[in-house]
């Protein structure tokens, strides 16, 4: 198994680091034994070295299937108009989204990875915080496979693809079926899922506390009779089910354009899905029952000391 930090490219995070030696010897330092790579913002070559890479996570829309179905109404709701909604794509049709995704795959590309990390899943702005959504696991299922066949055969080498299970429609974790169902559409050699805790912690909001959420991870790992699809685990905590059901019930939508609906959003989202250490030696329960080839201690951090702190939590709790 081996074990890896999360960064992205954008400056708030490679500028952290002087240069590649000086950010192998932060992970290095916490027995880390590479990277998981997201492009956002401007590449910092001289940072991150293609060979400390072992994931790439790939980018992707929070919310996408109306502008896959071309359904204007519902553009329109959620951006106010057509031309912002196609700036925020980059185009008016279908094909930007895979044009999108073949440039994050050549960027990919460039680092060699092990596996690369997809999210499946589809939300607007108003159904992440009141949580009733539109459309269902199986929609967004099908055209997230038919997106990837698309695509897929731009990537090099042998990597696995490894699909990520949210909270919103898509991949949930929460039925065997709908998991099968994307693994079995997906014209790719090497799919498998990376089991992301946090997120499978929101689909229960009435979780309170690291051993309640190991307890119902593994009630939902019960459902399946072989595990062995899942190569990875993204390892955080997010306990934050009092602040989503408290969203549910009276956030409202703020007036002004798209920018300023979509970081007001945001801001309620990393207060939901906060990435904070797994509190409980028990993590190493999940560990041993899933056997995953990755494990990523994906922490979210406002700087570099926060983070060596996370990891020093992550470490000392998991104990290996």
């Amino acid at each position: 198994m081996k074990k890896i930090m999360n960064i992205t490219t954008c400056a708030e995070d490679t500028g952290r680091y002087t240069d590649r030696a000086d950010l192998r010897s932060f992970f290095r330092g916490y027995g880390l034994d590479g990277l998981e790579v997201m492009q956002a913002g401007v590449f910092a070559p001289p940072v991150i070295a293609p060979a400390d890479v072992i994931g790439v996570h790939l980018r992707y829309w929070p919310g996408w299937m109306d502008f896959w179905r071309q359904d204007v109404p519902r553009l329109e709701l959620e951006y106010g108009d057509l031309e912002t909604c196609w700036r925020h794509y980059g185009g008016k049709t279908p094909s930007v989204l895979e044009d999108a995704c073949r440039q994050d795959i050549a960027f990919a590309n460039t680092m060699a990875p092990e596996y690369l990390v997809y999210h499946v899943s589809d939300c607007s702005m108003i159904e992440s915080m009141r949580r009733n959504y539109h459309y269902r696991d199986d929609e967004v299922i099908d055209a997230t496979a038919t997106l990837c066949n698309a695509v897929t055969g731009g990537i090099k080498g042998e990597p696995w693809l490894l699909f990520e299970n949210l909270w919103y429609p898509g991949l949930t974790m929460l039925d065997p079926e709908m998991t099968a169902r994307l693994l079995a559409q997906v014209r790719y050699p090497k799919c498998g899922v990376m089991l992301d805790t946090g997120h499978l912690m929101h689909t229960n909001p009435a979780l309170r506390t690291p051993d309640e959420a190991v307890d119902y991870i593994h009630r939902i790992l019960d459902r399946y009779a072989d595990l062995s699809f899942i190569k990875g685990i993204h390892l955080h905590q997010s306990l934050t089910g009092d602040v989503a059901l408290d969203l549910m019930q009276h956030w409202q939508p703020v007036p002004g354009d798209y920018q300023t609906r979509i970081w007001e959003v945001i801001g309620h989202i990393f207060q939901v899905d906060r990435h904070q250490p797994f509190a409980t030696p028990r993590v190493q329960e999940l560990i041993d029952r899933i056997q995953p080839a990755y494990l990523v201690l994906e922490l979210i951090s406002s700087d570099r000391p926060m983070h060596a702190e996370l990891l020093r939590q992550q470490v000392k709790i998991w104990g290996k």
